[in-house]
């Protein structure tokens, strides 16, 4: 193959890949998308090692073994796998402390500033 064909055929599966990442984008939720996109370093590791005869470090390893294990960890947090701390529901009063300054807080409007009324 020359280098123009193989420039050619990168090209194209690069606009594939930024065309399907569009669409999946529209389809599913960003952190879902985000989460599976992050597991292509690892296996751009995987084939570097397999195809191109990359020599890995301890620190590539380190990395790759990092990447996995965080991407795991969400995914069993998503999947509810793991415990969640509980959060009391608000209902929705602020401390009087903090009610107290929100009188003196001013927001900008159109270019006029406005006093915050609550």
């Amino acid at each position: 193959m020359t280098e123009q064909s193989l420039t050619y055929m990168q090209t194209t599966i690069f606009v594939g890949g930024q065309t399907l990442l569009t669409r999946s984008l529209q389809l599913e939720k960003a952190g879902v998308v985000a989460l599976v996109r992050t597991l292509d370093i690892a296996l751009a590791f995987i084939l570097q090692l397999l195809f191109l005869d990359y020599a890995a470090n301890i620190y590539s390893i380190a990395g790759a073994a990092l990447v996995l294990g965080c991407n795991a960890l969400v995914i069993l947090n998503r999947g509810g796998c793991l415990p969640n701390k509980q959060v009391p529901k608000s209902n929705g009063e602020l401390p009087e402390e903090k009610q107290s300054l929100m009188g003196t807080v001013q927001r900008q409007l159109y270019g006029r500033m406005l006093a915050k009324s609550y």
